[in-house]
């Protein structure tokens, strides 16, 4: 039994990670969308706290920030008391390409629930959270 539905969740991933739902939300964990969400919606601005919120590493948030900006995403200030301490702003463009990332991932959810039924994603995200709640942080 045991063995079985070891198989069984491990084919339920497989069909899960073929949906698009996994690259889309992926982006949204890593990377630029990363960055870009976590200044739109948590308010952190310093590139330390983004990096500590996401796990993104020092040298990768360097290149990010670096890439942003050149893609005009994304400008830095310097903080007034600090000098050595930045901040990242937003920028219209920014804000306009991360508020479509997050309507295409709204629209995505919303399908989903329509098509699972509300009832059974609430099921699915209790187990989650359980699941979170039980395993921890486990990041290698």
């Amino acid at each position: 039994m045991e063995n079985e539905l070891r198989q069984e969740f491990i084919n339920s991933l497989i069909g899960l990670y073929s949906l698009d739902i996994i690259p889309l939300f992926a982006a949204f964990l890593e990377g630029e969308q990363a960055v870009l969400l976590t200044l739109r919606q948590l308010h952190a601005d310093v590139p330390a706290e983004i990096g500590k919120l996401t796990g993104i590493a020092k040298n990768r948030m360097s290149a990010i920030v670096g890439s942003l900006t050149a893609k005009g995403l994304i400008r830095i200030s310097q903080d007034a008391a600090d000098r050595r301490k930045t901040h990242l702003v937003l920028t219209p463009a920014g804000e306009k390409v991360i508020l479509a990332k997050e309507a295409e991932a709204n629209a995505y959810i919303d399908r989903f629930i329509e098509a699972v039924g509300e009832r059974d994603v609430k099921e699915l995200t209790r187990v989650l959270d359980r699941a979170v709640q039980k395993l921890g942080v486990q990041k290698t």
